[in-house]
């Protein structure tokens, strides 16, 4: 059995890296059908993804000039004193001969720390790039999901996706009330593909292999699965008339994904609270490597935001104001308090 897990965790681990071939893509796409497979890989996504986790600062202008500058200087002072060790060394004895060697090892390590310096710096501007296009392409996605809630509106008098929920289910992924079940009415109903939900800025994520029913042409699944195949958190909904678009104004709809409720999924959600985790107050989605997120409004505007804080409100989206404990079926007071969850 351990064996059979080392040979499927290997198969996904190389279908993650992008470096499995179209037969063990074929394999891999096979395992995430079943619940072994997707246990699996959520184990394995949770041991990656500290890999996502590099944060950058764009290089100050002519820092790689100074650089290339510093080490010429260098290079050149290294030779001057090799020439004029080489001289002195010549004739000494064994002890003098073990310095040289040392001093050459010392010159070895100062080039290999300088090449590093030069990889480092040349990396840091087009790593700062790859980010900004991630954000921008998954500004494009969110902006393409406010298309499919208009679409989904205009059919259904006026109303957003929603599906109701009683008082004491959670919200979290995987629950018979979950919150993803609104955003997945889109996918269910044609209006969107489960690949517009996975957020560009997330390197380990699971495209969800969908059956479809002949008769109805709809999907036989009614919600996403687990976190990996669901990359934004959606405006929580309490009842039919919070999806009114009338009614909401500018207010968020969808942004990146929440980053307090990582731990409400699956069988055992852990209680958050907040107040002994007063960091995690000022943490951005992990999305973007915690820089900010993207946030849709009803409007369908789309903006990069550095903080989670929104309107006059100053209203915090990823949390219900006054709450300071969660259990995971909590809801807002009012229709002004967005919680974008989970």
């Amino acid at each position: 059995m351990a064996e059979r897990n080392q040979d499927n965790m290997d198969i996904l681990l190389a279908y993650r890296l992008g470096i499995a071939d179209d037969s063990l893509r074929a394999e891999a796409e096979k395992l995430l059908t079943g619940d072994e497979g997707r246990s699996l890989d959520e184990a394995l996504q949770r041991t990656l993804k500290p890999l996502g986790a590099w944060q950058d600062v764009e290089a100050p202008s002519g820092l790689a000039d100074k650089t290339l500058d510093f080490i010429a200087q260098h290079e050149q002072a290294q030779r001057m004193a090799k020439a004029s060790a080489a001289i002195a060394q010549r004739g000494r004895d064994r002890e003098s001969r073990g310095r040289w060697i040392l001093g050459s090892m010392r010159d070895v390590i100062a080039v290999a720390a300088s090449i590093m310096i030069v990889f480092l710096v040349s990396q840091t501007p087009l790593h700062y790039a790859r980010q900004r296009s991630q954000e921008i392409a998954c500004a494009n996605q969110l902006g393409s999901l406010g298309g499919s809630y208009a679409s989904y509106a205009s059919d259904y008098d006026g109303y957003l996706p929603y599906m109701a929920r009683s008082s004491n289910e959670p919200w979290y992924v995987g629950q018979a009330g979950s919150n993803t079940r609104n955003m997945f009415l889109l996918i269910r109903n044609g209006y969107a593909r489960p690949k517009d939900f996975l957020c560009p800025g997330v390197p380990f994520r699971t495209q969800m292999v969908i059956s479809v029913d002949r008769n109805t042409n709809q999907a036989t699944i009614v919600d996403f699965r687990c976190s990996t195949e669901v990359g934004y958190s959606s405006r929580l909904m309490t009842d039919g008339s919070d999806a009114q678009v009338a009614y909401l104004g500018n207010a968020a709809l969808m942004a990146d994904r929440n980053p307090l409720f990582a731990d409400f999924e699956g069988r055992g959600a852990r209680e958050l609270d907040l107040e002994h985790n007063s960091r995690l107050l000022g943490v951005n989605s992990p999305n973007h490597a915690g820089r900010g997120q993207n946030v849709l409004r009803n409007d369908r505007s789309v903006q990069f935001e550095q903080e989670r804080y929104a309107g006059q409100r100053l209203d915090d989206i990823y949390t219900i104001e006054s709450v300071t404990q969660y259990s995971g079926t909590e809801v807002p007071a009012s229709q002004a308090d967005t919680f974008i969850a989970p």
